[in-house]
């Protein structure tokens, strides 16, 4: 705050005492009552805010009439009361004004930038109120668009007020299309960076990063300026704050979430959450998903909907089935599957997942598909915790000390290890303990053979200690892959072959072709090529989207005339069929990635 050494003698009813703040289109003023307005008294102190009107800001005098009203309208004492407003002349210009309660106390940023950061039993009082506020502006229809710490007063009672209603957006008038930004950046939610009307679910983000920055002396977004492209994800407050409550991490993990509708239902139901702390509902419901239960996170995201049919491996799913309840038991240990890409493997580990979810048998799930630079293991986590709740799911989880906890989530959220991965493997260990607790655990792992060195050398490590727990590894890979465990006792090998032709046939008709059909793309010129089941399936798809089969009367698909001699015999000749349809542009894209 400043002060002014020479303001000015009288405006109207005010006797101005000494300016507190100026911004780009007001200036906030200690002023003295003269004589009664509104709700003041003479003699009675308040902050005067007078519109600052020039020729390139007209819009100041309304916006500051709009703020009279919407304070008004809002009436809650977590703001600033409105006790009065008008208009009075200076210069010959008419200055809309606004006298507020005078609000005596210390901005958060003060708070902040003295402390460094602020305890968390004070933190949650002030999120609290703050919570409060939120609710009682947007059940009024207001959003506040600015909530930042420069905003909110702590007062020498403890009271808690959020000032600045100047960029406030009115819900109840209708909005007219503005690309304009309004607001702090680094407070501002994705959607309202990305030009999308402010909705109260961005002042529950902006919350957020208050939150955030209190708690850890930092914001997790250091924005220079308005930025329209996609923000990174925001750290856990837990890898900044040791000893930050499982709680409020979430809480903060919640509001800062990228999709508005995931930052609760309402500002309601945050000020509840707020005041009831641990003792809430939604805690008790995201306790009960870290530990495995109906609210934890899709951990395989991408299983396809609509399963392809699976013809001539059941005997491999019953061989599957078997060392699932043989870990269940305790036995577990680790399954490679193995064939060459098309062959089934992943459609096998589907259907194992969904007979098992079909009979309602209860067990953990994890699925991670390896790629060059990225741990197939530390996916599998991500995938099913989340990055922000990570640190609060292993505060639940891995027993012994924070260094444990910290060491795993910095591995698993892409940090360096000071002792390499290495350093990660006693908490795993305690980790599958944690899972295993729960439900028997079934942690799936994809395309081996693009595993790193180091991740092998893990995954084989945690499989041996797997064969004492009711831990099963699902491993798929290309053939030949060869995991560094002594001995290879403890592994159990799958080799899948393409299909017999009888098979490929069999396949066929499950996929929709009339017997005759089937028959004849599974002898024909494609039939080595339809015994891989992935192109025995894509090439159904083509020669449908081409007319070369097509439905009769009972929705058999039958093949055309001569569509025989026209399909392709390899998968490489499908694709590049395809690729030869692609215009010049997108060919050049393709041939770039």
């Amino acid at each position: 705050m400043t002060l002014d050494a020479q303001p000015p003698r009288s405006w109207g009813p005010f006797e101005p005492l000494a300016t507190l703040g100026e911004g780009a289109t007001a200036v906030v003023h200690r002023a003295r009552a003269k004589e009664a307005t509104g709700e003041l008294r003479p003699g009675d102190e308040i902050a005067l805010k007078l519109a600052r009107v020039a020729e390139d800001q007209p819009e100041a005098n309304e916006r500051l009439r709009r703020e009279a009203r919407l304070g008004r309208r809002v009436g809650h004492s977590g703001l600033a009361a409105v006790l009065a407003h008008g208009e009075l002349e200076q210069d010959g210009r008419a200055l809309a004004w606004i006298a507020f309660e005078l609000v005596e106390g210390r901005t958060l940023r003060a708070l902040i930038d003295e402390l460094g950061t602020i305890p968390e039993a004070l933190l949650r009082a002030f999120a609290t109120r703050l919570g409060e506020t939120l609710a009682a502006l947007h059940d009024a229809g207001v959003v506040h668009r600015d909530l930042k710490p420069e905003n909110v007063v702590v007062t020498a009672q403890h009271e808690v007020k959020l000032l600045d209603l100047g960029l406030a957006l009115d819900r109840q008038l209708p909005q007219s299309a503005d690309e304009r930004f309004v607001g702090t950046p680094a407070y501002a939610a994705p959607e309202v960076l990305a030009s999308e009307p402010a909705t109260p679910a961005a002042d529950r983000h902006a919350l957020g990063v208050v939150l955030f920055e209190a708690a850890a002396g930092e914001r997790p977004f250091e924005l220079g300026g308005v930025e329209r492209g996609p923000r990174r994800e925001a750290p856990a407050l837990g890898s900044l704050v040791r000893e930050v409550s499982p709680w409020l991490e979430e809480l903060v993990a919640t509001l800062l979430d990228p999709d508005p509708g995931a930052r609760f239902g309402s500002s309601a139901e945050l000020a509840r959450v707020l005041a009831e702390g641990e003792e809430s509902q939604w805690w008790r419901e995201r306790e009960r998903g870290f530990e495995g239960g109906r609210e934890a996170r899709a951990w395989w995201p991408d299983r396809a909907p609509e399963p392809a049919p699976l013809v001539g491996r059941e005997s491999v799913l019953r061989r599957l089935r078997a060392s699932f309840e043989r870990a269940a038991e305790g036995r577990g240990g680790l399954v490679v599957l193995e064939g060459e890409a098309g062959l089934g493997k992943s459609r096998l580990l589907q259907e194992l997942v969904r007979s098992l979810e079909a009979e309602g048998r209860p067990f953990v799930g994890l699925h991670g598909q390896a790629a060059p630079g990225a741990s197939a293991l530390a996916r599998g986590l991500l995938r099913r915790f989340g990055r922000a709740r990570l640190p609060v799911a292993l505060g639940r989880l891995v027993t012994g000390g924070p260094e444990l906890r910290s060491a795993l989530s910095s591995w698993v959220l892409g940090g360096e290890l000071s002792g390499g991965v290495g350093a990660v493997e006693p908490a795993l260990r305690r980790l599958l303990d944690g899972l295993a607790r729960e439900a028997p655990v079934l942690w799936i792992v994809e395309d081996l053979h693009a595993a790193s060195a180091e991740d092998r050398r893990l995954l084989a490590s945690l499989a041996r200690a797997a064969e004492a727990r009711p831990v099963l590894f699902l491993v798929a890979t290309r053939p030949g892959e060869v995991l560094p465990v002594p001995g290879q006792d403890g592994v159990e090998r799958i080799e899948l072959e393409p299909l017999e032709p009888d098979l490929a046939r069999r396949l066929l008709e499950a996929a929709g072709l009339e017997s005759a059909a089937a028959a004849t793309l599974a002898a024909g010129s494609a039939a080595a090529a339809a015994r891989n089941p992935l192109f025995a399936l894509r090439l159904v798809e083509e020669l449908r989207a081409e007319g070369r089969l097509q439905a009769d009367a009972e929705g058999r698909l039958r093949l055309a005339a001569g569509a025989e001699d026209a399909v392709p015999r390899s998968l490489g000749e499908l694709l590049g069929a395809r690729f030869a349809l692609l215009d010049d542009e997108d060919r050049e894209l393709l041939s770039v990635a």
